[in-house]
């Protein structure tokens, strides 16, 4: 996973990868410490892009299993980041699967509504044109929201808002029902849409 040169990382990785899908090899993997060491390495800017996917996938596939997920769970701010700001959709879907994978989890709560995201970002992630991006996010958003209720989690003590760098906790907003009516309102709309898993998820967040 740590070779100097890239292909063959990229190779140990999606080997790695392939073996995480096996539940029995869970464990092994989490001793060598593989999903950690996928989070240090996707943290280098100057990865190539398929060495990033790589990296995504591999922490996907380990993120399946809720009982990796203690290790991993450092990884969420940069998944935010690949997300709202990446290069490419096949980055920002990964991330959004990674996402998803941790959203029913009670202990990634806190993580998920502390993070700081660009309200213009949030809002234009919402209006994908990507169907596969805009489900997953849909999804992610109303996982988080039905983990809310069944654990009556009030999630007042995580909003904050920074008006100079127009960074504020959307989601904890989202869910304590302090957003935009520009946002609910887009919501209102997905909970129409074509596909019927993007209208049921979005119907879920928006009557939150």
């Amino acid at each position: 996973m740590q070779h100097q040169c890239e292909k063959i990382q990229i190779y140990a990785i999606n080997a790695l990868s392939n073996l995480a899908l096996n539940y029995n090899n869970q464990k092994q993997l989490q001793d060598l410490e593989c999903g950690v060491i996928a989070i240090k390495l996707l943290n280098n800017e100057d990865n190539c892009e398929e060495l990033q996917l790589s990296l995504l996938r591999v922490l996907t596939n380990l993120s399946v299993s809720e009982e990796q997920h203690s290790s991993l769970l450092s990884v969420i701010p940069m998944l935010f980041h690949h997300f709202y700001r990446g290069c490419c959709e096949d980055v920002q879907l990964q991330s959004l699967k990674i996402l998803v994978n941790f959203s029913s989890n009670e202990e990634a709560f806190p993580y998920m509504m502390k993070a700081e995201i660009e309200k213009t970002c949030f809002f234009e992630s919402l209006s994908s044109k990507s169907e596969n991006v805009l489900l997953r996010h849909v999804k992610f958003l109303s996982n988080l929201v039905q983990l809310k209720k069944s654990q009556n989690i009030d999630v007042m003590e995580f909003i904050q808002d920074d008006c100079q760098y127009k960074k504020t906790t959307c989601i904890a907003n989202l869910l304590y029902g302090n957003d935009s009516d520009k946002t609910m309102q887009l919501l209102f709309t997905l909970s129409k849409h074509g596909n019927i898993e993007i209208r049921n998820y979005a119907s879920i967040v928006s009557l939150n």
